[in-house]
C-alpha cells in the first residue's frame, strides 16, 4: 500500500465535531490530505478512510466494487457517529455520490459535496452497465511520466486505463445517488469548477433542482480540473468548506 494512500486519521482532543473525508473514483487519500489537515486545523477530528481497491494495485481495484465502496462509507460514518456529538461529511466525485448517500440515510449535520460525480461528461459511462461485460479493460495513450514516485505507480495501475466493469459500479452508485438527493435536509454546499472536463457544472443545477435541504449553496470556481482538493484552488475549497461547516 503506498504511504499517501493510507488511511489519514486527525484526532482533537476535546473536538466534539467530526468530518469525514471521502476521496474518488481510482483516487487516493494523498489527495484529500490538505483538505483534512486544514479542517483538523479549525478545530475538527477528521476521518479520510482509504476505500477498498484503491492505494495498492489494480488487482485489488478490479476485485472491489460499489457495495464495498459504500459499507466502507458507512463504517467510517458510524465509528464517528458513535464518538462525536456531530458528524460531517464532504467528499470529491465519487466521494461527493458517497457523501450524498449518506446525508440521505444519516442525521448528518452538514455535508460538503466536491465535484460530486452525479453528472459525468463521458456519454459513455451510462453503457458501461452493458459493455462490462464485452469490454475488457483497455491502456489509455501513454503520458509524460509524473515526478511524483506515488502518482507514477497510481498513473500505472489505475489512471492510464479505462475500466468499464469497474466504472459500472460507479454508475450504479451515481444512479442511486441521484434519487437520494431528495431525502438530503442537512445544509449542503456544493463545489465545482468550470475547467472539471470530469464532471459538468450542470451537477450543480441537478442539485439545487432535486435536494431537498433549505440551507444549501454553490461554490463555481474557475481555474482547477477535476481534483479540485489538490489544485490550484485548493486553499479556496478547504476554506469555503471549514466555513460552511462552522456555521
Amino acid at each position: 500500500m503506498l504511504p499517501g494512500a493510507r488511511t489519514l486519521r486527525l484526532e482533537r482532543e476535546g473536538a466534539t465535531r467530526a468530518v469525514l473525508v471521502l476521496h474518488g473514483f481510482t483516487g487516493y487519500v494523498g489527495e484529500m490530505r490538505f483538505l483534512a489537515e486544514y479542517l483538523h486545523q479549525e478545530g475538527f477530528s477528521v476521518l479520510a478512510p482509504r476505500l477498498p481497491g484503491h492505494g495498492t494495485n489494480n488487482r485489488d481495484f478490479r476485485a472491489s466494487g460499489s457495495g464495498d465502496w459504500w459499507r466502507a462509507s458507512v463504517e467510517a460514518y458510524l465509528e464517528l457517529a458513535s464518538r462525536y456529538d456531530q458528524v460531517m461529511v464532504t467528499g470529491l466525485s465519487m466521494g461527493g455520490v458517497l457523501s450524498a448517500l449518506l446525508a440521505s440515510r444519516f442525521p448528518l449535520a452538514r455535508a460538503a459535496l466536491l465535484a460530486p460525480a452525479l453528472d459525468i461528461s463521458n456519454p459513455l459511462v451510462p453503457l458501461t452497465p452493458f459493455l462490462r461485460y464485452l469490454v475488457p479493460p483497455l491502456r489509455k495513450p501513454e503520458k509524460e511520466p509524473d515526478q511524483d514516485p506515488e502518482r507514477e505507480y497510481l498513473a500505472r495501475e489505475y489512471w492510464n486505463w479505462q475500466w468499464p466493469r469497474e466504472t459500472a459500479e460507479l454508475y450504479r452508485l451515481v444512479r442511486l445517488g441521484r434519487r437520494a438527493l431528495g431525502k438530503i435536509t442537512c445544509p449542503t454546499l456544493t463545489v465545482v469548477s468550470a475547467q472539471d472536463d470530469t464532471v459538468p457544472l450542470a451537477v450543480a443545477r441537478r442539485i439545487e433542482r432535486s435536494i431537498a435541504a433549505s440551507e444549501r449553496q454553490t461554490l463555481t470556481l474557475e481555474e482547477s480540473g477535476h481534483v479540485i482538493t489538490d489544485g490550484p484552488d485548493r486553499e479556496r475549497v478547504a476554506r469555503a468548506v471549514a466555513e460552511w461547516f462552522l456555521r
